[in-house]
């Protein structure tokens, strides 16, 4: 039975006086027989693996479904192996248990290992492929489970498909007891592997720095480092390893991995001892515990060739050094399509799977599906949750509140602080008020056991999940600035456990005492401070130890600072300052006088502030500290610290992958013209991707009807130059209503297309519709507004708006307009207007401002420039005057964009971010600029061919078999927000990314 220790409010307690300082370097282990713990870094790689292997070796006594990977290091020091305990574990995959996946990874490396040492018996050898061909990999197996394995989860998702590849590669040929073939094993695996893969390199682990799971994907990518045949595969798996290891190099304290946690167990937050990950910290970085004989990541390591990078172990272990981190993982369902994701297609909603998101409205209908289709059920209630997002519409009009799933690991946005006294780490803002599962939402870390945290605890007990002290009945709003963190609670009554509670072990420091409302403890030179706004009691386990912190009620606010003996005068001075720091609690919001931060104000439906400004709780890069700024799904990370370099080279392989993932339905220049330009003219009129019909013809649809006459003139198919002028014949009749005016630059390049279709046609109504588009480019409207009238009296377009985008529309049409009629005033007015914007919007590196107070090289505007300097070169004459000074802005653009080409032939979102994705319509029209520019003479062959012919060799990888390029920019004002480009949504299919794949077909084509 608990009891309450009796606590004296307004006198300072010292309530553990009793508490013994930590060694310096070696920590003994209270298990008798247990391994030490190293809390500086100590030896060599290569003794800590041998120490690792003799201790996992000796302990290897215990058989079922981890066993094997104590068998593992037996193998590998040439010791004699257990086969008995080996056996159990291909017992245990027959019973079909959750979990028995892993069991599988540790059979797989066995038998690789057992390929060049050959040390197992024949017989076991045999046992051992008779476990792997009897195995069911993935869910659309249709042999029916014995009882329920979780395929879902993000770490068994990547294991099982792992497990599959592994077993085609080494019994290829073989056939499974599903009858398929070990081909056809392998074609499966690897189509999801990579998947896999590429969401990892490109959203992180959503189960965010686990301590208990990043465990079982060192293991998978291990394996696939080791043994994977593909190379895009095994390159992947060493940077995602890295990466791995990044994230625990940055958020350990003397190895204690005292982050925030997706997902973790109680036994692994109240102290470091049994941490899944300990095992792998104290070999990789030499600090920590070797915890267990049978921890699949730190024996997979072990036992291959994986060698971390000397950079990422320095951050890891240099505790005199103070990081301040801020890092992203995983992403919103509702962020879907600004990613290209399409929430109606089954391997993306493995992607939602992997994130536990099976209930979100945009998810569900297509999770309820794959549970009919394949009998895998995480949720059986799926129509009860459908209800509960009816009745929202029918109460608020829409659904209000989509995060009813307490399993999500939706975006989580972290903070770490690690000093040579403390950690503190935290999520911020994390889907509050919602149900909670094993979610770690923050903890301050002192020492191996001296942790402190908060909860809403969901049971009194540890066997359930959530429990007393992993995860969250209820989530809670939490906010950090550097080391002062607040945790505000909003817990309903009808709730099992009505309050919020903290894990404050006094046995753990050094000394504890109260103050003014707030709990302060110290341990070494590291100190906390914790206060209530409710109440606080202190309750005690049987066994005498004194741990938790009660809250009174459910509705409540906690304030956590921590300090150190580098940053206060001594224990006493920072105790008096917290003690006596103004605190003002009104409801859920909080205002708190932080000694260190100043004032930082906080509530439930209240921003984040510090001394008055707003701090941001969502949208972190995927890492910002001292050592690398990289934006979230961005590519390649640069880690560097102290001269020493390491790049976490994602692109790469994500190319290689995705080009695994999307293998073109055609790749000639011939053939994806024609697949992208029959896609077009069997579609109806376009508008910007909306599903409502166009007002007008879109700009965007323009230039796409444009590169289909150009591609069928270069290619001489009549029949498509027929299909698109019988495309066009309703706008000259009856729907004629769908023909722009001639108003804005967007809308007059519609003029280009009748212009096209007269060469063809020879029709006077074709010349007479274009002709009015290029002349009222020209002419002034009537009433028209004084700024017109000056830019006009200038020389220029009363259409002029001085954005890059201009400069593609009022050259194509006035381009078009000279080349039909002869008449020069139409392409020299164009050139004046180029020969302006030139020295407007070109910067000295060569690219372009979107605008004048857009200082921002967006990638489609510059796109538009390019392909529009094209345009005009191509037919300006060469006597021109007007013609130097384009040619040379656009040769000093296309130097530039060598300059900002990726490895994989891609340009970015935003040209010169890393932190931007790589997108599809400015890479066409850097391409058709760069092909055109060769042909023509403009440019150096090699240089500029070798440049092209990347781009349009990734370009193709985009395209589906549908002619739908993905990954394309949607439409896009301008604004002075970086931002607002990098969060630009991406989507499939739009026409300003499907019209600049025909230029370039028809520019590979033309003589």
């Amino acid at each position: 039975m608990k009891t309450l220790v009796k606590i004296f409010s307004l006198c300072v307690l010292c309530l553990c006086a009793r508490a013994q300082h930590m060694p310096d370097a070696v920590l003994p282990n209270p298990v008798a027989g247990g391994d030490s713990y190293w809390l500086q870094p100590q030896e060599g790689f290569e003794n800590r693996r041998s120490a690792y292997l003799s201790f996992c070796a000796a302990r290897g006594t215990e058989g079922g479904r981890d066993g094997i990977f104590s068998q593992l290091a037996r193998f590998q020091l040439d010791q004699p192996v257990d086969e008995a305990l080996i056996r159990e574990g291909i017992a245990f995959v027959y019973t079909g248990k959750d979990c028995c996946d892993f069991t599988i990874g540790g059979i797989l490396r066995l038998l690789y290992l057992n390929k060049k040492k050959k040390r197992l018996s024949a017989q076991l050898v045999a046992n051992l492929e008779k476990c792997l061909l009897d195995f069911k990999y993935w869910w659309d197996d249709p042999r029916k489970d014995i009882q329920y394995r979780c395929y879902h989860t993000e770490n068994h998702q990547g294991l099982y498909h792992t497990n599959e590849l592994l077993a085609a590669q080494l019994l290829g040929g073989s056939t499974f007891a599903d009858g398929k073939s070990g081909k056809e094993h392998y074609a499966h695996a690897i189509g999801l592997l990579d998947h896999w893969l590429v969401y990892r390199m490109r959203f992180g682990f959503s189960e965010w720095l686990s301590n208990a799971y990043y465990d079982v994907e060192m293991m998978t990518l291990a394996n696939l480092h080791d043994f994977a045949e593909p190379a895009a595969v095994r390159e992947a798996a060493v940077q995602l390893l890295n990466g791995l290891l990044y994230d625990l190099a940055l958020n350990n304290f003397h190895g204690v991995f005292g982050a925030t946690h997706g997902r973790t167990y109680a036994h692994m937050i109240t102290g470091a001892w049994q941490e899944s990950t300990a095992s792998i910290m104290k070999l990789m970085f030499g600090v920590g515990v070797f915890h267990s004989p049978r921890s699949m990541g730190a024996v997979a390591l072990a036992t291959g060739s994986y060698h971390c990078p000397k950079v990422i172990e320095d951050i890891a272990t240099d505790y005199q050094e103070t990081i301040l981190s801020r890092q992203r993982q995983s992403i919103e369902v509702a962020d879907a399509a600004k990613y290209g994701l399409n929430v109606k297609d089954e391997l993306t909603t493995n992607l939602f799977w992997g994130m536990q998101e099976f209930i979100h409205p945009d998810v569900i209908d297509m999770s309820q599906t794959i549970s009919n289709r394949y009998n895998t059920w995480p949720y059986r209630n799926y129509d009860d949750y459908k209800q509960k997002y009816q009745a929202q519409v029918a109460q608020f009009g829409k659904i209000v509140n989509p995060y009813l799933d307490r399993f999500a690991l939706s975006e989580a946005n972290m903070i770490t602080l690690r000093t040579p006294g403390y950690m503190l780490s935290s999520v911020q803002d994390y889907r509050k008020g919602s149900p909670g599962y094993q979610q770690h939402i923050w903890q301050a870390t002192l020492g191996v056991d001296a942790v402190v945290f908060t909860n809403h605890p969901a049971s009194d007990e540890l066997g359930v999940t959530p429990n007393k002290w992993a995860g969250n009945a209820i989530l809670p709003r939490s906010a950090q600035t550097k080391n002062v963190l607040i945790c505000i609670y909003r817990i309903p009554d009808k709730t099992n456990l009505p309050y919020s509670h903290a894990y404050f072990p006094t046995r753990a420091f050094d000394t504890v005492l109260q103050k003014n409302g707030w709990v302060l403890g110290k341990k070494g030179d590291g100190y906390i401070a914790l206060y209530s706004k409710q109440p606080l009691k202190w309750e005690t386990e049987n066994e005498g130890a004194t741990d938790e912190l009660r809250a009174a009620s459910g509705d409540n606010s906690w304030i956590c600072e921590m300090g150190s003996a580098s940053q206060w005068k001594n224990f006493e001075a920072f105790v008096n300052a917290i003690s006596s720091a103004p605190v003002k609690c009104e409801g859920l919001k909080v205002v708190y006088q932080s000694p260190t931060q100043g004032q930082v104000t906080f509530g439930w439906e209240d921003a984040f502030t510090v001394n008055g400004r707003e701090l941001e709780l969502r949208r972190f890069p995927r890492y910002e500290n001292q050592f690398s700024h990289a934006g979230f799904d961005n590519g390649s990370i640069a880690i560097d610290r102290k001269g020493k370099q390491e790049v976490l080279e994602f692109e790469k392989p994500k190319s290689a992958l995705t080009a695994g993932i999307n293998q073109p339905a055609a790749t000639t220049y011939r053939e994806v013209g024609r697949l992208v330009a029959n896609r077009f003219v069997n579609a109806p009129y376009t508008n910007f991707g909306f599903n409502t019909p166009p007002s007008s013809i879109t700009y965007s649809e323009v230039c796409a009807w444009y590169g289909a006459l150009k591609f069928a003139e270069a290619t001489n198919d009549r029949d498509l130059q027929e299909r698109l002028y019988q495309r066009f014949l309703p706008l000259l009749n009856e729907k004629k209503n769908l023909v722009p005016a001639a108003d804005h630059v967007d809308h007059t390049v519609f003029g280009a297309i009748p212009f096209e279709l007269f060469r063809i046609k020879k029709d006077t109504a074709l010349f007479n519709m274009g002709k009015r588009f290029a002349d009222g480019q020209w002419k002034l409207p009537v009433n028209a507004k004084p700024e017109y009238i000056e830019l006009q009296q200038r020389g220029f377009s009363w259409q002029t708006r001085f954005w890059i985008d201009d400069m593609f529309m009022i050259n194509l049409i006035q381009s078009g307009a000279y080349r039909i009629t002869g008449d020069t005033g139409y392409i020299n007015r164009a050139a004046r207007e180029m020969i302006e914007y030139l020295k407007r919007l070109q910067q000295p590196n060569g690219l372009f401002y979107h605008a004048p107070d857009v200082p921002f090289y967006w990638g489609r505007g510059n796109g538009w420039m390019a392909a529009g300097m094209t345009e005009l070169l191509l037919s300006l004459p060469s006597n021109s005057v007007y013609r130097p000074a384009i040619l040379k802005g656009y040769k000093t653009m296309m130097n530039s964009l060598l300059n900002f080409q990726l490895a994989n032939g891609m340009w970015r979102q935003l040209i010169d971010d890393s932190r931007a994705w790589p997108e599809t319509s400015c890479t066409g029209m850097f391409t058709y600029a760069m092909i055109t520019g060769v042909k023509k003479g403009w440019l150096n062959k090699e240089q500029y061919t070798t440049a092209a012919l990347k781009a349009w060799q990734a370009l193709v990888t985009y395209i589906n078999s549908d002619g739908d390029v993905r990954e394309i920019c949607e439409g896009t004002n301008k604004e002075n927000s970086r931002q607002y480009y990098l969060e630009r949504k991406r989507i499939t299919g739009d026409m300003h990314g499907q019209a600049p794949v025909l230029w370039c077909a028809a520019a590979f084509l033309s003589k």
